[in-house]
């Protein structure tokens, strides 16, 4: 009887330690990464009463399987937009580990914040002509350079 028990609760334990760890497969490398920073950080304790553990968002597309609708509030999710089977999501940090192991659920992706940088904001305030210098006079260079200057003191 006592082995038979034993036999039993190895059996069980696995089952029941794997439904406590988020389905990582089900999510891109960005949400894994975010999902295994709030673990760590659940588990460190506040070095100081005054702080509090930061409650962030990420936003993400689900893809899930039936309906969904009930799916979101229970995780505390906000839609921004769905289209059939996939859904743009805000999900708190803190849900991400347990909507992953929501069956409804068959994916979790996000990708790096778009950001605007310096040699993408050529494009963007339309300054190409000034790099390309069209429409411009011609450069000066050297000795044309100090008559300029002088022109200019001059005046």
């Amino acid at each position: 009887m006592k082995r038979a028990f034993s036999n039993l609760l190895f059996l069980i334990l696995p089952i029941v330690a794997a439904a406590q760890r988020p389905c990582l497969y089900k999510m891109s490398p960005l949400v894994r990464q975010a999902v295994l920073e709030t673990m760590v950080q659940g588990r460190r304790s506040p070095s100081s009463a005054s702080t509090l553990p930061r409650q962030g968002t990420l936003t993400a597309f689900v893809r899930t399987t039936g309906n969904a609708d009930d799916l979101w509030p229970n995780h505390g999710c906000r839609v921004w937009a769905q289209f059939g089977s996939i859904s743009i999501v805000s999900i708190p940090l803190g849900q991400l580990a347990s909507l992953s192991l929501d069956g409804q659920v068959s994916r979790i992706e996000a990708g790096k914040p778009c950001s605007v940088q310096m040699d993408t904001t050529i494009l963007v305030v339309n300054a190409q002509p000034v790099y390309e210098a069209t429409g411009c006079r011609k450069p000066i260079r050297g000795k044309e350079l100090l008559w300029e200057y002088r022109t200019l003191a001059s005046t």
